[in-house]
């Protein structure tokens, strides 16, 4: 489900051309160049997922040859665009005299690490980074930030109901944090890879999270907390779900034997079981049949890395090696279910030099360790 374009832009080289007409009344042609509109028209009607990284790597190349010390910030949604970006940047004529750092949390923390050391001599340091780089780290020597306006979030398709991470266009305070990135520690640069009929055009705030994922936990909790029915309850919050997207949670919660009825007010015995579990409904479910099928402690790991996130890593330039891996480790079975197993239990048995070989990160799987050792124990508590 892909984003489309910002809406109330011009979106036809006629209409670019009319809105620019004031601008160039008194130029000697008396209208903006046609190549121009063109290009606008063209920008304006590409989706989020369309990310002009010719543009984005000759903004760089031009700060670079301007002059001028400092790192330079880029920002981009995921992990195949740093790569192409940081690929592109490496390719051109001005590669020997930058240092390419790219930054997302499927990286080993000793490569992220390395974005806060100067660089050499005669080179200009430039990270290439996720939404990870708006608040979560501050790199004190950028002095320039280059701003494509996307971001990766989780979203739920309006049709289907089904959570994804998907391209989108930011809110304007997002922006707001990136152009902060620039200068901490002295006057810097915010460019920006899009109109300012797109800026105009952004929300003010992003979309609250409760509009954009599943509501099967909230509901859960909801239930447990003996509120009421979700979907009455969520109707006052300050930005109310969607009614069908309560309904279809309360739907799941009811076909996996949480809730008694369709309001999903009152929980079963298995809801109240649930309700403990630190992770999804599906997901405890699973686990508490692995108790009943034998199989619990392979179904811990998995539950458990599942309710946080991937411990697998994809250093860039080591993808292919990085994969082999993963295979291996998941064996016949082609499946990334055994593969965690797999990577967690070697992992419990010879730590950090297991995880090295096998681009895992070791930090990643203390925490699934941590976890999975709360969901052995029951959760949070009693429910009543």
């Amino acid at each position: 489900f892909a984003s489309a374009p910002l809406s109330g832009l011009p979106l036809t080289a006629q209409e670019v051309g009319e809105a620019l007409a004031d601008r160039y009344a008194e130029t000697r042609d008396g209208a903006p160049p046609r190549a121009l509109c063109d290009a606008i028209a063209a920008a304006h009607g590409a989706p989020a997922e369309a990310i002009d990284l010719e543009l984005l790597v000759r903004v760089v190349l031009h700060i670079h040859a301007a002059g001028g010390d400092g790192a330079i910030l880029v920002f981009l949604p995921g992990w195949s665009e740093i790569a192409e970006a940081v690929k592109a940047l490496g390719a051109s004529a001005a590669s020997r005299e930058l240092e390419l750092f790219p930054l997302h949390s499927r990286m080993p923390t000793h490569e992220q690490h390395a974005i806060f050391a100067p660089p050499p001599v005669g080179r200009r340091k430039v990270v290439v980074a996720t939404i990870i780089a708006e608040t979560s780290i501050t790199v004190e020597d950028v002095v320039y930030v280059v701003d494509c306006g996307r971001a990766r979030l989780t979203s739920v398709n309006e049709l289907s109901l089904v959570s994804a991470l998907r391209t989108c266009f930011y809110a304007k305070a997002n922006g707001f944090q990136r152009r902060g990135r620039a200068g901490r520690c002295r006057p810097g640069a915010w460019y920006r890879l899009f109109t300012s009929w797109q800026w105009a055009a952004m929300e003010e705030y992003s979309e609250p999270e409760m509009l954009r994922s599943p509501l099967e936990e909230l509901c859960l909790e909801v239930a447990s907390l003996e509120l009421g029915a979700p979907a009455a309850f969520l109707r006052d919050s300050l930005s109310p779900p969607r009614a069908e997207a309560v309904q279809h949670a309360v739907a799941l919660l009811r076909r996996l034997g949480a809730v008694t009825d369709d309001s999903g007010a009152q929980l079963t015995p298995l809801g109240r079981k649930l309700a403990r579990l630190q992770v999804h409904p599906m997901l405890g479910k699973m686990l508490l049949l692995g108790g009943l099928f034998r199989c619990a402690q392979p179904v811990l790991t998995v539950c458990a890395a599942l309710g946080y996130k991937s411990p697998f890593l994809c250093p860039l330039g080591k993808e292919a090696e990085a994969n082999a891996a993963k295979r291996a480790l998941a064996g016949d079975s082609g499946s990334d279910h055994v593969a965690l197993v797999a990577a967690f239990d070697g992992w419990s048995r010879e730590g950090g030099r297991f995880a090295s070989r096998h681009f895992l990160s070791a930090q990643t799987l203390s925490y699934v360790a941590r976890l999975r050792g709360d969901l052995a124990g029951g959760g949070r508590g009693p429910v009543s």
